[in-house]
């Protein structure tokens, strides 16, 4: 999801790292923690993420909604 907010906002695929640290900067604060949780534990497959996984998916397909 990272990389598809940032090749939407930037035109260019980066890697999931790069992706990641422009969200943090870049989008709202709520999305810090999981930002950083995905970093740390990129292949954890713990539920309790999956609330705020599902919302910034939501707000992953809004913002391509606008793209298109």
């Amino acid at each position: 999801m990272f990389a598809v907010l940032y090749t939407l906002a930037h035109g260019v695929v980066a890697s999931k790292p790069v992706a990641a640290r422009w969200c943090q900067q870049t989008l709202d604060p709520q999305w810090t923690a999981l930002i950083e949780w995905a970093l740390t534990c990129p292949h954890a497959t713990e539920a309790n993420h999956l609330a705020a996984t599902l919302g910034l998916i939501q707000y992953t397909v809004d913002r391509y909604k606008l793209h298109r």
